[in-house]
């Protein structure tokens, strides 16, 4: 725990991704409404396609649980919720918001860069 989590800390923060919440006893990184360049957004969620629109605005949740393991050291834990607004040249045919789906890879570059960091196998992701 005293190497991963500010492995953790220091990822989110070179990313310039904002912190709601940070509670070390708990293991609790967290945020929403969290915005993303096009391109970083486009590879990370498959937001599908609509007719009719096109993606104006994107933003992701995210929590990151680090919790020490009595038996196997620390787990490490990345959930992520990706949406996009859908508008059309008319705003009176704007989809709205539209959950994405993950394609897992901010994840996998979160476990990887703890992992190189702190000397340690990381599972597959």
């Amino acid at each position: 725990m005293d190497d991963v989590w500010p492995k953790t800390v220091e990822f989110i923060a070179k990313r310039n991704y904002r912190i709601d919440t940070i509670e070390r006893d708990s293991g609790v990184i967290s945020s929403t409404d969290v915005k993303n360049s096009k391109g970083d957004f486009l590879k990370y969620a498959d937001c599908g396609h609509q007719p009719c629109c096109f993606p104006i605005r994107n933003k992701f949740d995210y929590t990151v649980f680090v919790k020490e393991n009595s038996t196997e050291g620390t787990d490490v834990t990345v959930n992520i919720d990706y949406s996009v607004y859908w508008a059309a040249a008319n705003p009176q045919f704007d989809r709205g918001w539209g959950e994405c789906t993950s394609r897992g890879i901010l994840k996998g570059e979160l476990l990887d860069w703890i992992g190189t960091r702190v000397g340690i196998p990381t599972a597959d992701h």
